[in-house]
């Protein structure tokens, strides 16, 4: 007899992994877990929650999105097809702990919230910042500090030093709607409030902010410090390199930014990519996973549920 379609999206998948997370597990399922370059619903229990879904949301299932190219934390292998960096790695990691075969996929940065909302998609992992206002839709397990860093062409003479109040008077590229819009927003705020002008400029890539670098259309792009640290390194010997001209970090000016992947509120993933990711600092695949991207800075102790984030308000 002809399987419906439902019975066939109900297919289980076995997965066996290997030495290279310290142990083999079994599990059924799959891990959907998008790539980007940032809802309520009852607690289920973790048990339940790390076997996952056990169906295939074909209704979900879009054409693969071109992939943003934010090395090193995420662009294409050499396949051009097969999604690489930071956060796939990890995802990879985290998904052999749970003895899941991982769903990789790459999002533009509302596509991967907006898949988070409605269970299209698991888990993000795309260099997002635990802040407290999502916490009010999104739950999340730390795994990298999280550190901001301007870029400047190398012969500019321009420093950040700590003091918002350096950049008055500058142009400045940054993403919409990450936190590092939110802190240049309050910036811009206080600076207008004392006579002085912040002029923000959003382009639509990683390739033209750094077009309208090199062009003058802007003094310097702030953004996630691994890539700026990237861009340093492959520009070094170009026609326009560029420099770090300081760093912030994500949460603030009183406390240390995190990045953390990110779930939907009250599914009860949170405590399994919590323990999944501590057991691979235990184990020492975390350290080199940082060490393969050197990331080796931005190494955290332990992985927390929902530790302090970026404050509502930076004021």
């Amino acid at each position: 007899m002809r399987r419906s379609r439902r019975d066939r999206q109900r297919r289980h998948h076995r997965v066996e992994v290997g030495d290279d997370v310290g142990h083999r597990r079994q599990g059924r399922q799959r891990l959907r877990h998008r790539d980007h370059h940032q809802r309520p619903a009852g607690r289920e229990d973790p048990r339940r929650a790390a076997r996952l879904r056990q169906e295939e949301r074909h209704a979900h299932h879009r054409r693969r999105q071109p992939a943003r190219r934010l090395p090193p934390l995420s662009f294409l292998g050499t396949d051009q097809e097969t999604q690489t960096g930071t956060e796939p790695d990890l995802g990879r990691l985290v998904a052999a702990v749970l003895g899941l075969t991982p769903n990789v996929k790459a999002a533009t940065w509302d596509n991967l919230f907006v898949g988070i909302d409605t269970g299209a998609i698991d888990v993000g992992l795309s260099n997002i910042t635990d802040t407290e206002q999502r916490k009010e839709k999104y739950d999340f397990a730390s795994y990298r500090e999280d550190n901001l860093a301007f870029a400047v062409e190398k012969k500019s003479t321009w420093e950040f030093d700590g003091d918002y109040k350096n950049l008055a008077g500058l142009t400045i590229a940054v993403s919409a709607g990450t936190n590092q819009e939110k802190l240049v927003l309050e910036w811009q705020k206080k600076l207008e409030a004392s006579g002085k002008k912040l002029s923000l400029k959003y382009y639509p890539d990683t390739n033209s902010t750094y077009l309208a670098l090199a062009s003058g259309k802007i003094d310097a792009y702030f953004g996630p410090n691994p890539g700026v640290a990237y861009q340093n390194t492959q520009t070094a010997k170009s026609a326009n390199p560029t420099r770090t001209a300081g760093t912030f970090s994500g949460a603030g000016e009183s406390l240390q930014g995190l990045i953390a992947a990110t779930t939907k509120k009250g599914n009860g993933l949170d405590k399994p990519l919590a323990d999944s990711i501590n057991y691979l600092i235990e184990h020492g695949q975390y350290a080199k996973w940082l060490k393969a991207y050197n990331l080796s800075n931005e190494a955290v102790k332990k992985s927390e549920i929902n530790p302090p984030g970026l404050p509502i308000t930076n004021e």
